[in-house]
């Protein structure tokens, strides 16, 4: 006698039991290779995984990881290596998902706050890209030639955005220079002074260009260069700003009294110009003659109140001028803006022994001597000059 499940196979045309039988089949091989998959152990996905990468496969490594990491979610090497994978897939949003595990787990490593911050630059989440880029260089990330390059390259691209050119410019002569235009464009922006990315001024493409390997001759002393190149800039953008004070700063050493006329003449340009005037005032500073520079250093203030550098070199003048109370307002308000600045800290420490204040001068100088070992090797804030 018939089970009712056999009276129910047999009323089915034979065409359709064959479809039937097909599905059923399918159904249960997938869910034997689910079940297979499911119960491989972490080493089985993890080699699966690096042949899958050897193999070019990023894809299927992708989603091998990211099964290790749901088996378990504390394998640091899967985080790292699914967000290695997305990366060179170009899928940031998942890689930077990714990575923040990874250095959750792992906080000192600092390659993978690198590629944390390369992904977001991606994705135009600038401020975390570049804080995370920083804090990958303190780790020493930069010990990695080509990887500590993109960094230092990312990072200068950022902080020139936010107008910290003087950092920027000290990231970029950490760079491994291979003469790119992409490393002369950001060159050039850095040495004009221009807050923003070079792919936001497309139209001042060739200008950042020629500027860019005006600055790179000069950093590198070949004088002969920089000074044709100089003279061709101001000869084809007379009028530009920024361009003035590059050439005014090449000046310095050589020419101080030219480089003060071509400050002036930037102000000309650029009257709300900050940087030509505290060049102007380091000029003063430089030839003993602080009260020269007084109503520029207040200017600068007044325009950038907010920066931590014009209140940095307001305090020096006003420190060589005798006014001890007025320059530690001023230093002690450049702590406050930027306390990573080793600069601030030893300049605050010569006002308080002006002011007799012999324990708060040891603190400060304790703080610089900290920070400036950190300097070599990571992120250095810029030195006033």
């Amino acid at each position: 006698m018939m089970s009712r499940l056999e009276r129910s196979w047999a009323r089915i045309a034979p065409a359709n039991r064959i479809v039937s039988l097909g599905i059923f089949v399918c159904f249960f091989a997938s869910t034997l290779l689910a079940k297979s998959q499911h119960s491989l152990s972490l080493s089985e996905i993890r080699q699966r995984a690096v042949d899958a990468r050897q193999s070019g496969d990023l894809q299927q490594a992708a989603a091998l990881y990211r099964k290790g990491v749901k088996l378990r979610p504390s394998w640091s090497e899967g985080w790292w290596n699914l967000g290695a994978s997305l990366y060179e897939l170009q899928q940031f949003a998942d890689a930077v998902d990714a990575f923040h595990f990874s250095t959750r787990l792992q906080p000192s490593n600092s390659v993978a706050w690198a590629f944390l911050g390369l992904c977001e630059y991606q994705l135009q989440r600038f401020r975390p890209a570049l804080q995370h880029f920083l804090r990958a260089e303190r780790m020493g990330v930069t010990d990695n030639t080509e990887l500590g390059s993109l960094v230092r390259y990312h990072a200068a691209l950022l902080l020139n955005r936010n107008g910290n050119f003087e950092a920027a410019l000290d990231q970029l002569f950490g760079v491994t220079n291979d003469g790119s235009p992409e490393m002369l464009e950001v060159m050039g922006v850095t040495a004009l002074r221009i807050a923003a990315l070079p792919s936001e001024i497309p139209e001042k493409q060739d200008l950042m260009t020629k500027a860019g390997q005006t600055a790179w001759a000069s950093y590198m002393g070949n004088l002969d260069d920089a000074r044709k190149g100089f003279d061709e800039l101001v000869s084809s953008y007379p009028d530009e700003p920024g361009v003035h004070h590059a050439f005014g700063v090449y000046l310095l050493e050589s020419d101080p009294e030219r480089a003060l006329q071509e400050f002036q003449r930037e102000l000309t340009i650029s009257p709300l110009h900050v940087f030509a005037r505290l060049q102007i005032v380091f000029l003063y500073l430089k030839q003993g003659t602080p009260e020269k520079g007084l109503n520029a250093a207040e200017q600068a203030v007044k325009l950038k109140p907010g920066l931590f550098l014009t209140h940095n070199v307001l305090g020096r003048v006003l420190l060589e001028m005798g006014q001890t109370n007025r320059a530690l307002h001023e230093l002690e308000t450049a702590v406050r803006l930027e306390p990573r600045s080793p600069e601030n800290h030893r300049r605050l420490a010569e006002a308080y022994r002006s002011a007799g204040r012999s324990d708060a001068a040891a603190r400060q100088m304790a703080e610089f001597q900290k920070l400036d070992r950190e300097q070599k090797h990571g992120y250095s804030q810029p030195t006033p000059r």
